[in-house]
């Protein structure tokens, strides 16, 4: 018995559609290949960066070192994210802490908020302000 065209068909389209993504497959694949081993460095080099990234986590921006200290009471998200140790939850936090008290009345109020312990305080001090 011959197949019918239909079957043929389908039967080709379906051929047609492994090839393409068993070459989309490898081709994926190779890129990732070539992108890990174009990023080798030698280990101690990598160790550096490694301390070097974790640095920069705790070290406020430059753009923050050089400008005026953020006020609790009246930054925005954004401002707040440029603190050290402060993320986009930490931040709506305070945010959220700020319209549920009518702001902050000191810098320890901080303490309030889920996730600001006494060392992140300490970092945070000297850029920071409730004016």
């Amino acid at each position: 018995m011959k197949p019918s065209r239909t079957v043929m068909a389908i039967l080709a389209v379906t051929a047609a559609f492994l090839v393409f993504m068993g070459g989309f497959y490898l081709g994926r694949r190779s890129l990732q290949t070539v992108s890990v081993s174009t990023q080798r460095q030698p280990e101690q080099t990598l160790t550096t960066a490694a301390t070097a990234a974790s640095t920069e986590q705790t070290q406020p921006s430059a753009e923050q070192t050089e400008a005026a200290p953020v006020a609790l009471n009246s930054a925005t998200r954004e401002e707040l994210m440029t603190l050290p140790g402060i993320g986009e939850t930490l931040a709506q936090r305070i945010l959220d802490y700020r319209q549920n008290n009518g702001g902050f009345s000191s810098v320890e109020e901080l303490l309030n908020i889920d996730g600001i312990g006494e060392k992140t305080l300490e970092k945070l001090r000297p850029y920071i302000t409730v004016g």
